[in-house]
């Protein structure tokens, strides 16, 4: 780990600044005017340093509904899993922004700061905590029940939420393993990680999974190796002059504007999914 950064030091001090400060994204993490109260903003910054004490069994937390228009109404269940070193009130906003930007209800999941250190260390290693890995399986029980009664499951999530629905995927492969019905219910579920890139080999074939990357957000190069071009992906999508971690003001508003590209030149499912807005 210590190499990758050394590598990538040149980008610390933007993504440590959290910068560039797009304050004007829907729903902007870096703008107070964005959050419901003062608590909120005060919230947010505490749980950057301090660890939330949180039954990790608990790891829903409501949903997020479209401002303006009426959501799609269909046998589909979506959901949000956070990144590092949220509160539940930066849950929220994540959540209100992927509402509105795919005209869809999205269900909360909270993964619980356990402090910024400990948070970005597991985002580097994909090797969760005590806590974390409570949430992959609480995640991982969610995960079956749903899929056995819907049409389709889509699991959006950011930075370190990602490393924890990776493990519960693992967890609830070791479960279906034996079931023959196991390829059919994983081809109901869909998975999109937003700075964090999704390794091809531990993923089922009938599981679709996209990846979408900033080229110079400094925590996804090092997670994959310092070289997005070359993460072993089958559809990983990167925006070369992509900045920032933060999913609302860096990643959500380059994907609406379609700046993510691949290699392959698949074209991403997630991103048609934008015509539900329309």
């Amino acid at each position: 780990m210590l190499k990758e950064i050394s590598k990538n030091i040149r980008y610390i001090p933007t993504d440590l600044a959290l910068l560039p400060w797009n304050l004007n994204a829907p729903h902007s993490e870096l703008s107070w005017q964005s959050y419901a109260s003062g608590k909120g903003v005060f919230n947010t910054v505490k749980h950057c340093f301090i660890p939330i004490k949180t039954r990790r069994a608990n790891i829903r937390h409501g949903f997020a509904l479209p401002e303006s228009k009426q959501p799609v109404k269909d046998n589909e269940s979506w959901f949000f899993v956070n990144g590092l070193s949220s509160s539940k009130e930066l849950l929220q906003l994540n959540g209100e922004a992927l509402a509105d930007l795919f005209n869809r209800k999205i269900n909360l999941i909270f993964n619980a700061s356990e402090g910024l250190v400990r948070d970005i260390s597991e985002c580097y290693s994909g090797q969760l905590g005590d806590g974390s890995l409570q949430s992959a399986s609480a995640l991982c029980k969610l995960l079956e029940s749903e899929l056995r009664k819907r049409d389709k499951v889509v699991l959006i999530a950011h930075s370190q939420g990602a490393a924890i629905a990776l493990h519960a995927l693992k967890k609830l492969l070791e479960r279906l393993n034996k079931n023959e019905q196991s390829a059919e219910i994983f081809s109901k579920l869909e998975i999109y990680t937003f700075a964090y890139a999704l390794p091809e080999k531990v993923l089922p074939k009938s599981i679709h999974a996209e990846s979408f990357l900033n080229q110079f957000d400094l925590i996804s190069r090092i997670a994959a190796s310092g070289d997005l071009n070359k993460s072993p992906q089958t559809q990983c999508y990167i925006n070369d002059e992509g900045r920032g971690h933060l999913l609302n003001s860096h990643y959500l508003p380059s994907f609406k504007a379609g700046k993510f590209h691949t290699k392959q030149g698949v074209g991403s499912r997630l991103a048609r999914y934008l015509s539900c807005t329309d």
